[in-house]
């Protein structure tokens, strides 16, 4: 299975203005680490942004609210919520990124929930 970790830092005091590319701070391939400077963090944590609002929507679920018939729409429509509150944090700071990520195996137990293309378990 593949993993990706993700650790987002805003900074302040130094300017890196929108629209400018991502300045790579350090990279190890070998290790799957990649950590960089960018001004565009709600691109760069779309993943992220997405694994939260299935968070939302899952605690939801747990209180009352099953999850929607057009999940599809419910969670595009979260992980924009996500991003805009992402984006409203951060203003216009940049953002130090921290990707980690590879392979592992993993055992998924039998009272795992497949929904498009997650799988939803608790271990």
């Amino acid at each position: 299975m593949r993993y990706t970790f993700l650790s987002a830092h805003a900074v302040q005091g130094i300017a890196h203005p929108i629209g400018e590319a991502d300045v790579p701070l350090f990279r190890d391939p070998a290790k799957g680490v990649r950590v960089f400077l960018t001004s565009d963090a709600v691109t760069h944590l779309y993943l992220l942004n997405r694994h939260l609002a299935l968070l939302s929507m899952m605690l939801r679920a747990m209180i009352g609210s099953p999850l929607a018939a057009d999940f599809s729409e419910v969670l595009a429509s979260e992980i924009t919520k996500v991003a805009r509150q992402r984006s409203d944090a951060v203003g216009t700071d940049p953002v130090v990124i921290v990707e980690i990520s590879g392979e592992v195996e993993a055992a998924v137990p039998a009272s795992a929930r497949e929904i498009q293309d997650f799988i939803i378990c608790f271990d």
